[in-house]
């Protein structure tokens, strides 16, 4: 299993992308996690556009679904292909918000993948009044955007790689505490990559985040490969 990581950076940090991973198969179609207003043109720069068959967003922040309407027109009217669509809720609304024409061919885009392993999708609180949830399959944990620490989780112990935001600012109530994530085992904490982060003042963090045992910060253009 190969990860391409596209971004890695909180919403005020667009200087490292929006936090975003591609997660790939053996038949080498991508699996897109969030599509922040940054990462259409980052998907369109490395020309992995037509390559993208599955996409889940984990919330509706637009750090994290800024330019998935760019990305949905490009397949539907550029390259004429339908993406299986995952993770938010009311998917038809916003479809229909964007594109009225979405209706008509709604089920097709949301149909299950009959051969394709069913995807764990994992309520979390992030803002209120905003759905959000992590993602879990292949092996690879994603928290998306979450106030409370998933490495306690069966899914965090079960999985081979686990991606989980990070917040060093105490003020902060809707992100994760690094001090709560460091509470986690050991053995969680070595598979365990940060991002999410912002630049310059979260830098100086990073020898702390590594003596505690994390993998590290996560970095755009970084690929992660591993046996599932």
């Amino acid at each position: 299993m190969k990860i391409q990581v596209l971004g890695t950076g909180g919403c005020f940090s667009p200087e490292i992308g929006n936090s975003s991973i591609i997660i790939w198969d053996k038949s080498t179609k991508g699996f897109l996690i969030d599509c922040g207003y940054a990462v259409y043109q980052t998907l369109k720069e490395k020309n992995l556009l037509d390559k993208i068959d599955k996409v889940f967003i984990t919330h509706r922040h637009g750090d994290h679904i800024g330019s998935l309407d760019s990305f949905l027109f490009h397949k539907r009217y550029v390259l004429q292909q339908k993406v299986k669509f995952y993770g938010v809720t009311d998917h038809l609304e916003y479809l229909k918000c964007i594109d009225p024409s979405f209706e008509k061919d709604f089920d097709e885009y949301f149909e299950e993948d009959k051969d394709f392993p069913k995807i764990q999708i994992i309520p979390v609180k992030h803002s209120p009044g905003v759905p959000s949830n992590a993602f879990y399959n292949f092996g690879v944990l994603y928290s998306g955007d979450t106030s409370e620490s998933l490495l306690d989780s069966a899914e965090a112990r079960e999985a081979k790689v686990i991606f989980h935001e990070v917040s060093f600012n105490d003020a902060v109530t809707v992100h994760t505490q690094f001090k709560d994530l460091a509470r986690a085992p050991d053995d969680i904490k070595k598979k365990t990559w940060l991002y999410h982060y912002n630049t310059g003042e979260d830098q100086k963090y990073l020898s702390k985040v590594t003596q505690h045992g994390f993998k590290g910060f996560l970095k755009p253009g970084q690929i992660i490969e591993f046996n599932q």
